[in-house]
């Protein structure tokens, strides 16, 4: 027995020595760039559940390009998920209320886009601006977090493709964050 374990040990000592090792430089003029490109899926829908938000696409339509049994549509839907669901709609549909002013806060530079997908207040805000802000992120959060569960990704990716969304879509003067910092579109 101790013959086949030496002549084990020995081949496989054989076999890690005499393995050729290969080195590989890599020298360039040109600077390493590494694209990390947003979830094509997660921006999609995004733009399809803001479409619904401002009015450009019906509040049943499938979000992100996707068959009807998905999103609103699917009779199959566990309990669980339809409570889900249900909040998700009412969510969308409570933003798609409030639209026109968050729109108007938007444009007077009151709010503006942050980087995570939420409206921040930018300027002086009365108590009203400041409860509308409230309720439009609280509604955001919802459509996040049940975004990210049915798409199975985390939040902060949902969030990442949100707020490139919206951003995206604020009018020229509007308040946005880029990476930089505060800017004007």
């Amino acid at each position: 027995m101790r013959y086949v374990t030496a002549a084990a040990v020995t081949i496989g000592l054989l076999m890690v020595l005499g393995c050729p090792r290969h080195r590989v430089e890599v020298t360039t003029t040109e600077p390493i760039v590494v694209k990390i490109e947003a979830n094509v899926h997660i921006y999609n829908h995004a733009q399809s559940i803001e479409d619904m938000v401002s009015g450009e696409q019906p509040l049943d339509a499938p979000a992100g390009g996707e068959s009807p049994s998905s999103f609103f549509f699917d009779p199959f839907a566990s309990t669980a998920h339809a409570a889900d669901d249900i909040a998700l709609r009412k969510a969308i549909q409570r933003r798609r209320a409030r639209y026109s002013r968050v729109q108007e806060l938007k444009r007077r530079g009151i709010a503006g886009e942050n980087i995570l997908g939420f409206l921040e207040i930018r300027s002086r805000a009365t108590a009203s601006q400041k409860k509308l802000v409230q309720a439009e992120n609280e509604d955001r959060k919802i459509i996040y977090r049940e975004t990210a569960r049915e798409k199975g990704v985390p939040v902060a990716e949902v969030k990442r493709g949100f707020g490139a969304v919206l951003r995206e879509r604020a009018k020229p003067g509007m308040w946005i964050e880029t990476v930089q910092g505060w800017v004007q579109k």
